[in-house]
């Protein structure tokens, strides 16, 4: 990238792009650094040291750049807060990892035979998986551009950005129990890591599957109040993406939890294959259907990685699941119980004193159903309060 910028701008018929990719180096060297060394902790099982350089990357890169850019830097300075942010989050994670792990094992131990090729064959996989996430993520919404127009694009951009920031809490959770998990496997603590991942998988249905539907009954009112009616567009495929949500939920306390479980090469595979089948579907149902095709296509995909990901663990673990499946049903049901209400609701009223009305009602008559039928203990409200 240092010795191309220049090129690649004049290749892509903007000068004005060369100081952005220049200082754009820079991001990916610290940005790696960053993952690397937030990767290296979560290893370690070290997860408040992990969130502390997420933190510091997050909240530097939102001073700098907000700083950059009121200075009269534009855009650029924005992309140096990011840098910056970066930085400053590599510093701290590599001093702490020099100062607790490299000290300390300065032994003189060798390293175990064929270690390095091992490594080096398990990123293979790791690095197939990551980038068929990226380009399934990506290949919708340039479909949709291609097919469609400029505003499906941002209706379903917006779609996606609501369903990311809804994602935010279980993608906490599972790079949480994810080195426990393969600690656990490894010492033969089998039934301990299956019990790991049950509550996890559990407490995120409790939350997501109810959450999900009562963003599903939300969309319409929800879009149209805080974006505006021209953006009425996006409803439908934020409901459909409802059910992408409990997916995503799912998939993020399980598949890097299979990665540390050595699974990462099935991983690869089965992406690879919904990869192109969301590919075909896309081409199929974006014409005929519209925006919601391009949701639909991925939430069906989505969906066979999902239960297929599931399956392996399941293999792995040997998870209960006929326990798994007794509490889902009390789930859904409580959740079917809970929409009813919000749906009746929302049907005899409107506006955003009502939007909000229905959102209370939704997490009271939740909260009650739950505790009715035992999905969620008084004990544990309790501990969470306290």
């Amino acid at each position: 990238m240092l010795v191309s910028y220049q090129h690649i701008a004049y290749f892509l018929g903007e000068p004005d792009l060369s100081p952005y990719l220049l200082l754009g180096t820079l991001y990916i060297i610290f940005g790696t650094l960053t993952a690397y060394v937030r990767l290296i902790l979560q290893g370690f099982e070290l997860i408040k040291s992990a969130a502390l350089v997420h933190a510091i990357d997050r909240g530097s890169r939102l001073v700098f750049a907000i700083g950059l850019v009121t200075l009269g830097y534009g855009a650029l300075g924005a992309l140096g807060g990011y840098v910056l942010g970066f930085f400053f989050a590599t510093i701290v994670g590599l001093k702490y990892i020099r100062e607790e792990y490299i000290f300390e094992y300065q032994s003189g131990a060798e390293i175990k035979y064929n270690l390095r090729r091992r490594i080096a064959e398990y990123t293979i996989p790791l690095t197939a998986v990551s980038t068929a996430n990226r380009i399934d993520k990506e290949v919708d919404t340039i479909l949709v551009g291609w097919f469609l127009n400029p505003a499906a694009v941002s209706f379903y951009v917006l779609g996606k950005q609501i369903v990311s920031f809804v994602e935010a809490p279980a993608s906490s959770l599972g790079f949480t129990i994810s080195p426990a998990l393969g600690s656990e496997k490894a010492d033969e603590n089998t039934k301990r890591a299956a019990k790991i991942y049950e509550i996890s998988l559990l407490n995120i249905l409790t939350l997501y599957v109810p959450g999900a539907a009562g963003l599903a009954i939300i969309s319409e009112p929800f879009i149209e109040i805080v974006f505006g009616t021209d953006y009425s567009g996006a409803a439908p495929v934020l409901q459909v993406f409802g059910i992408y949500v409990i997916l995503a939920a799912v998939m993020n306390i399980t598949s890097n939890g299979l990665d540390f479980l050595g699974k990462a090469r099935f991983r690869a595979v089965l992406k690879g294959i919904t990869a192109v089948l969301n590919l075909i579907l896309n081409l199929l149902l974006i014409p005929t259907i519209g925006v919601a095709g391009a949701a639909i296509s991925t939430v069906i995909t989505y969906m066979i990685y999902t239960f297929g990901s599931v399956y392996v663990m399941h293999i792995e673990l040997d998870l209960r699941l006929k326990h798994l499946i007794s509490k889902s049903t009390q789930i859904f049901g409580v959740t079917i119980l809970m929409s009813f209400l919000v749906f009746l609701y929302l049907s005899q009223t409107n506006g955003i004193i009502s939007l909000v009305g229905g959102v209370v009602i939704g997490i009271i008559s939740w909260g009650i159903f739950s505790l009715s039928v035992g999905l969620i203990q008084i004990n544990d409200i309790k501990s969470l309060i306290e």
